[in-house]
Protein backbone atom coordinates (compact mmCIF):
# COMPACT_ATOMS: atom_id res chain seq x y z
CA UNK A 1 0.00 0.00 0.00
CA UNK A 2 3.01 2.39 0.51
CA UNK A 3 4.40 1.59 -2.71
CA UNK A 4 1.63 2.55 -4.26
CA UNK A 5 0.78 5.43 -2.10
CA UNK A 6 4.41 6.56 -2.94
CA UNK A 7 4.01 5.97 -6.79
CA UNK A 8 0.83 8.19 -6.95
CA UNK A 9 2.66 10.83 -4.86
CA UNK A 10 5.74 10.90 -7.73
CA UNK A 11 3.54 10.58 -10.72
CA UNK A 12 2.00 13.95 -9.50
CA UNK A 13 4.82 15.45 -9.05
CA UNK A 14 5.73 15.72 -5.64
CA UNK A 15 8.33 14.85 -2.71
CA UNK A 16 6.44 14.97 0.48
CA UNK A 17 2.95 12.93 1.17
CA UNK A 18 1.21 14.52 4.53
CA UNK A 19 -0.67 11.96 6.56
CA UNK A 20 -3.26 12.35 9.30
CA UNK A 21 -1.98 9.26 10.96
CA UNK A 22 -1.79 10.19 15.04
CA UNK A 23 -4.62 12.89 14.97
CA UNK A 24 -7.23 9.97 16.92
CA UNK A 25 -5.35 8.70 19.19
CA UNK A 26 -4.62 12.23 20.54
CA UNK A 27 -7.77 13.89 20.11
CA UNK A 28 -10.71 11.02 20.54
CA UNK A 29 -12.51 11.24 23.87
CA UNK A 30 -11.90 7.53 24.98
CA UNK A 31 -12.53 5.62 27.96
CA UNK A 32 -9.62 6.09 29.03
CA UNK A 33 -9.96 9.92 29.39
CA UNK A 34 -13.17 9.30 31.05
CA UNK A 35 -11.65 7.11 33.60
CA UNK A 36 -8.92 9.91 34.43
CA UNK A 37 -11.25 12.71 35.16
CA UNK A 38 -13.09 10.53 36.90
CA UNK A 39 -9.64 10.36 39.16
CA UNK A 40 -9.01 13.61 38.95
CA UNK A 41 -12.33 15.65 38.81
CA UNK A 42 -15.00 13.22 40.06
CA UNK A 43 -18.08 15.67 39.91
CA UNK A 44 -16.67 16.89 36.57
CA UNK A 45 -17.02 13.43 35.26
CA UNK A 46 -20.56 12.82 35.47
CA UNK A 47 -22.22 14.76 32.56
CA UNK A 48 -19.68 13.17 30.64
CA UNK A 49 -19.89 9.63 32.00
CA UNK A 50 -23.78 10.10 31.70
CA UNK A 51 -23.13 11.01 27.49
CA UNK A 52 -20.68 8.12 27.18
CA UNK A 53 -22.96 5.67 28.88
CA UNK A 54 -25.91 6.60 26.75
CA UNK A 55 -24.06 7.00 23.45
CA UNK A 56 -22.07 3.58 23.84
CA UNK A 57 -25.20 1.87 25.30
CA UNK A 58 -23.05 0.54 28.26
CA UNK A 59 -25.18 -0.78 31.55
CA UNK A 60 -24.54 1.32 34.68
CA UNK A 61 -22.05 -2.00 35.92
CA UNK A 62 -19.89 -1.52 32.57
CA UNK A 63 -20.28 2.49 33.49
CA UNK A 64 -18.46 2.37 37.05
CA UNK A 65 -15.81 -0.47 36.13
CA UNK A 66 -14.49 2.30 33.43
CA UNK A 67 -14.70 5.07 36.39
CA UNK A 68 -13.31 2.94 38.82
CA UNK A 69 -10.76 1.03 37.32
CA UNK A 70 -7.85 0.81 39.03
CA UNK A 71 -4.73 -2.09 38.27
CA UNK A 72 -1.12 -1.55 38.21
CA UNK A 73 0.34 -1.49 34.75
CA UNK A 74 2.40 -4.77 36.06
CA UNK A 75 -0.91 -6.56 37.33
CA UNK A 76 -2.95 -5.82 34.09
CA UNK A 77 0.18 -7.31 31.38
CA UNK A 78 -0.35 -10.63 33.63
CA UNK A 79 -4.19 -10.37 33.68
CA UNK A 80 -3.57 -9.99 30.13
CA UNK A 81 -1.24 -13.24 29.47
CA UNK A 82 -4.18 -15.06 30.89
CA UNK A 83 -6.76 -13.66 28.64
CA UNK A 84 -4.96 -13.92 25.17
CA UNK A 85 -7.79 -16.62 23.67
CA UNK A 86 -11.09 -14.91 25.60
CA UNK A 87 -13.51 -13.13 23.52
CA UNK A 88 -12.28 -9.60 23.46
CA UNK A 89 -14.58 -7.17 25.22
CA UNK A 90 -15.70 -4.16 22.25
CA UNK A 91 -16.56 -1.13 23.79
CA UNK A 92 -16.44 -1.08 27.48
CA UNK A 93 -12.87 -2.35 27.62
CA UNK A 94 -11.16 -0.04 29.99
CA UNK A 95 -7.32 -1.27 30.30
CA UNK A 96 -3.35 0.18 30.27
CA UNK A 97 -3.18 -0.95 26.55
CA UNK A 98 -5.12 -2.86 23.41
CA UNK A 99 -5.24 -6.28 25.23
CA UNK A 100 -3.10 -8.64 23.04
CA UNK A 101 -5.80 -11.23 21.74
CA UNK A 102 -4.59 -14.61 19.61
CA UNK A 103 -6.22 -15.17 16.27
CA UNK A 104 -8.63 -18.29 16.75
CA UNK A 105 -6.29 -20.05 14.19
CA UNK A 106 -3.47 -19.74 15.99
CA UNK A 107 -2.13 -23.19 17.31
CA UNK A 108 -1.81 -23.88 21.11
CA UNK A 109 2.18 -23.72 20.63
CA UNK A 110 1.97 -20.06 19.40
CA UNK A 111 -0.28 -19.23 22.30
CA UNK A 112 1.80 -21.28 25.07
CA UNK A 113 4.38 -18.99 23.82
CA UNK A 114 3.10 -15.94 23.60
CA UNK A 115 1.73 -16.49 26.66
CA UNK A 116 5.02 -16.94 28.20
CA UNK A 117 6.67 -14.30 26.51
CA UNK A 118 4.14 -11.96 28.08
CA UNK A 119 4.41 -13.46 31.73
CA UNK A 120 8.15 -12.77 31.48
CA UNK A 121 7.44 -8.95 30.90
CA UNK A 122 4.83 -8.54 33.62
CA UNK A 123 7.22 -10.36 35.86
CA UNK A 124 9.96 -8.12 35.39
CA UNK A 125 7.63 -5.49 37.14
CA UNK A 126 7.75 -2.54 33.98
CA UNK A 127 7.02 0.98 34.19
CA UNK A 128 4.14 1.84 32.26
CA UNK A 129 4.95 5.17 29.53
CA UNK A 130 3.10 7.84 32.39
CA UNK A 131 1.23 7.13 35.42
CA UNK A 132 -2.09 7.47 33.66
CA UNK A 133 -3.42 4.78 31.23
CA UNK A 134 -5.05 7.76 28.94
CA UNK A 135 -1.54 9.44 29.22
CA UNK A 136 0.71 5.84 28.70
CA UNK A 137 -1.72 4.93 25.83
CA UNK A 138 -0.83 8.31 23.98
CA UNK A 139 2.23 7.85 24.36
CA UNK A 140 2.57 4.60 23.06
CA UNK A 141 0.65 4.69 20.28
CA UNK A 142 2.68 7.49 19.28
CA UNK A 143 5.82 5.58 19.18
CA UNK A 144 4.22 2.88 17.00
CA UNK A 145 2.39 5.15 14.46
CA UNK A 146 6.34 6.90 14.41
CA UNK A 147 7.81 3.41 13.60
CA UNK A 148 5.28 3.09 11.13
CA UNK A 149 5.71 6.48 9.31
CA UNK A 150 9.45 6.03 9.52
CA UNK A 151 9.15 2.56 7.82
CA UNK A 152 6.94 4.33 5.47
CA UNK A 153 9.66 6.76 4.48
CA UNK A 154 11.73 4.45 3.91
CA UNK A 155 9.61 2.94 1.58
CA UNK A 156 8.72 5.72 -0.22
CA UNK A 157 12.74 7.04 -0.47
CA UNK A 158 13.13 4.87 -3.37
CA UNK A 159 10.37 6.86 -5.16
CA UNK A 160 11.50 10.48 -3.77
CA UNK A 161 8.91 10.98 -1.47
CA UNK A 162 9.06 11.01 2.30
CA UNK A 163 5.68 10.75 4.46
CA UNK A 164 5.03 13.26 7.40
CA UNK A 165 2.98 13.15 9.92
CA UNK A 166 2.34 16.24 12.06
CA UNK A 167 0.30 15.08 14.52
CA UNK A 168 2.96 12.37 15.75
CA UNK A 169 5.46 15.34 16.35
CA UNK A 170 7.41 15.75 19.71
CA UNK A 171 5.40 19.59 20.07
CA UNK A 172 2.15 18.53 19.34
CA UNK A 173 2.25 15.25 21.34
CA UNK A 174 3.10 17.87 24.68
CA UNK A 175 0.34 20.04 23.53
CA UNK A 176 -2.31 17.51 23.27
CA UNK A 177 -1.11 16.12 27.05
CA UNK A 178 -1.00 19.67 28.76
CA UNK A 179 -4.92 19.92 27.72
CA UNK A 180 -7.22 19.74 30.84
CA UNK A 181 -8.99 16.35 31.22
CA UNK A 182 -12.80 17.89 31.03
CA UNK A 183 -11.74 19.89 27.83
CA UNK A 184 -11.05 16.51 26.03
CA UNK A 185 -14.56 15.95 26.54
CA UNK A 186 -17.51 17.00 24.34
CA UNK A 187 -20.60 15.47 23.66
CA UNK A 188 -21.55 14.86 20.29
CA UNK A 189 -18.02 15.65 19.11
CA UNK A 190 -15.77 13.67 17.11
CA UNK A 191 -12.41 15.52 18.08
CA UNK A 192 -13.39 18.69 20.45
CA UNK A 193 -9.98 19.84 21.10
CA UNK A 194 -9.02 19.83 17.50
CA UNK A 195 -12.43 21.35 16.05
CA UNK A 196 -11.30 23.94 18.62
CA UNK A 197 -7.34 24.30 17.53
CA UNK A 198 -8.58 24.68 13.88
CA UNK A 199 -11.51 27.12 14.10
CA UNK A 200 -11.11 29.99 11.36
CA UNK A 201 -8.83 27.13 9.06
CA UNK A 202 -10.54 24.44 8.66
CA UNK A 203 -14.00 24.83 6.98
CA UNK A 204 -16.95 24.86 9.93
CA UNK A 205 -18.59 21.98 8.34
CA UNK A 206 -15.88 19.38 8.71
CA UNK A 207 -15.26 20.75 12.44
CA UNK A 208 -19.04 20.39 13.36
CA UNK A 209 -19.21 16.59 12.01
CA UNK A 210 -20.66 14.17 14.98
CA UNK A 211 -19.47 10.59 13.21
CA UNK A 212 -16.14 9.12 11.58
CA UNK A 213 -15.35 7.58 8.29
CA UNK A 214 -15.12 3.68 8.18
CA UNK A 215 -13.15 2.01 5.76
CA UNK A 216 -14.82 -1.33 6.35
CA UNK A 217 -16.19 -1.25 2.59
CA UNK A 218 -12.60 -1.10 1.15
CA UNK A 219 -11.40 -4.18 2.87
CA UNK A 220 -14.90 -5.71 2.10
CA UNK A 221 -14.21 -5.12 -1.99
CA UNK A 222 -10.17 -6.06 -1.30
CA UNK A 223 -11.07 -9.23 0.16
CA UNK A 224 -13.62 -10.45 -2.41
CA UNK A 225 -11.25 -9.17 -5.06
CA UNK A 226 -8.10 -11.36 -3.90
CA UNK A 227 -10.03 -14.09 -1.75
CA UNK A 228 -8.70 -16.85 -3.90
CA UNK A 229 -5.13 -15.54 -3.76
CA UNK A 230 -5.42 -15.03 -0.51
CA UNK A 231 -6.63 -19.01 -0.39
CA UNK A 232 -4.03 -20.16 -2.22
CA UNK A 233 -1.02 -18.45 -0.42
CA UNK A 234 -1.84 -20.20 2.66
CA UNK A 235 -2.34 -23.79 0.80
CA UNK A 236 1.48 -23.54 1.64
CA UNK A 237 2.22 -21.30 4.76
CA UNK A 238 5.22 -20.99 6.16
CA UNK A 239 3.31 -20.29 9.14
CA UNK A 240 1.65 -23.30 9.38
CA UNK A 241 5.05 -25.56 8.61
CA UNK A 242 6.39 -23.41 11.71
CA UNK A 243 3.31 -24.74 13.77
CA UNK A 244 2.34 -21.22 14.74
CA UNK A 245 -1.27 -21.16 12.78
CA UNK A 246 -4.04 -23.92 11.56
CA UNK A 247 -4.37 -22.92 8.19
CA UNK A 248 -8.06 -24.46 7.69
CA UNK A 249 -9.16 -21.53 10.10
CA UNK A 250 -7.50 -19.15 7.97
CA UNK A 251 -8.93 -20.53 4.96
CA UNK A 252 -12.35 -20.75 7.23
CA UNK A 253 -12.70 -17.04 7.78
CA UNK A 254 -11.46 -16.15 4.46
CA UNK A 255 -14.46 -17.48 3.00
CA UNK A 256 -16.92 -17.17 5.38
CA UNK A 257 -19.32 -14.44 5.64
CA UNK A 258 -19.20 -11.84 8.33
CA UNK A 259 -21.66 -8.57 9.68
CA UNK A 260 -18.63 -6.68 10.51
CA UNK A 261 -15.11 -6.84 10.22
CA UNK A 262 -13.93 -7.58 13.29
CA UNK A 263 -13.26 -11.37 12.30
CA UNK A 264 -11.39 -9.90 9.65
CA UNK A 265 -9.13 -7.85 12.06
CA UNK A 266 -6.27 -10.40 13.11
CA UNK A 267 -5.74 -11.40 9.72
CA UNK A 268 -3.84 -8.35 8.46
CA UNK A 269 -0.67 -9.11 11.06
CA UNK A 270 -1.00 -13.05 9.96
CA UNK A 271 -0.33 -12.69 6.15
CA UNK A 272 2.37 -9.89 6.95
CA UNK A 273 4.26 -12.19 9.10
CA UNK A 274 3.40 -15.14 6.27
CA UNK A 275 4.94 -12.63 3.61
CA UNK A 276 7.99 -11.73 5.86
CA UNK A 277 8.88 -15.27 6.16
CA UNK A 278 8.24 -15.90 2.80
CA UNK A 279 11.03 -13.00 1.90
CA UNK A 280 13.82 -14.28 4.15
CA UNK A 281 16.72 -15.77 3.08
CA UNK A 282 16.27 -19.86 3.05
CA UNK A 283 19.22 -20.07 5.53
CA UNK A 284 17.44 -17.75 7.39
CA UNK A 285 14.12 -19.44 7.77
CA UNK A 286 15.71 -22.83 8.80
CA UNK A 287 17.98 -21.11 11.67
CA UNK A 288 15.03 -19.13 13.05
CA UNK A 289 13.71 -15.97 13.08
CA UNK A 290 15.43 -12.93 15.29
CA UNK A 291 14.12 -12.40 18.62
CA UNK A 292 12.35 -8.88 18.68
CA UNK A 293 14.04 -6.65 21.75
CA UNK A 294 11.57 -5.39 24.20
CA UNK A 295 10.61 -1.88 23.93
CA UNK A 296 9.99 -0.17 27.37
CA UNK A 297 6.42 -0.19 27.83
CA UNK A 298 5.29 -2.21 25.51
CA UNK A 299 3.85 -5.75 26.36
Amino acid sequence: MMEHLARLVADHGSAIHLQGIGSDELFIPSALSLHALARSSPLSAIRPARAMKSMRRWSWASTLRVLLYNQSYPRWMASAAEGITAERAWGTAVDWEIAPKMPPWATPDAIDAVRRRIRKAASQNPEPLAPLPVHHEMLRLTQVNGTAVRTSSRIGAGFGVSFQAPFIDDRVLEAAMSIRLADRMAPGQVKPVLAAAMRGIAPDDLLARQSKADASPELYIGLRRHRRRLTELFEDSRLARLGLVDADGIRTVLNSLHIDTRPLMPFELTLAGELWLRALPTHARSAGTPTPQPVRGAS
